[in-house]
């Protein structure tokens, strides 16, 4: 963990790096050997180091039962365009637009929702959210915002066929 932020912390006294994983609790990960934390967490924890505040320390107040259910619903619609992302990648062309306007819109995440959930769920270990082998799975990833790019190249290939060439990236 301290490798990963040494660039920016080499000098931070050993105390101040207990009081901020005190004040966070992440979730730890083993791998290969090496204590990591998820990407949320380190987010968090670099955010913490650097300004002294926490990226989700909210007032728990601010956000009220409603808030939380509507969070939780985006949340669950969000992954299940993800896994709907399958099914439109396999037959790319039967679906209309209304249908990849609505499922590309989930698929992009939303960070309010995640902040929300953060305050309002807080005995939860957000195992999705920062587990490193379930991130890029997740609405808003980096593999799933080149998938829906992948999507949007392969459905102008279809709906234009005869100018793929703008498609096609320059070579030069």
């Amino acid at each position: 963990m301290a490798y990963q932020l040494e660039e920016n912390f080499s000098d931070l006294p050993w105390l101040i790096w207990a009081k901020a994983l005190e004040h966070l609790q992440p979730v730890l990960y083993l791998r290969e050997g090496t204590i990591c934390l998820g990407p949320l967490d380190l987010a968090r924890l670099k955010a913490l180091l650097t300004t002294g505040e926490d990226l989700f320390e909210t007032d728990p107040l601010v956000f009220g039962s409603e808030a939380h259910y509507l969070a939780r619903r985006l949340d669950n619609y969000a992954h299940e365009a993800v896994n709907a992302l399958q099914e439109v990648e396999a037959n790319p062309g039967l679906y209309g637009e209304a249908v990849y306007n609505l499922l590309t819109s989930l698929v992009g995440g939303n960070s309010i929702v995640t902040q929300v959930l953060f305050t309002t769920e807080p005995d939860r270990s957000h195992e999705r959210y920062n587990n490193p082998s379930l991130v890029e799975s997740q609405p808003g990833s980096s593999t799933i915002n080149a998938r829906v790019a992948d999507l949007a190249r392969t459905r102008w290939r279809i709906q234009y066929p005869k100018i793929p060439h703008l498609l096609e990236p320059k070579n030069g």
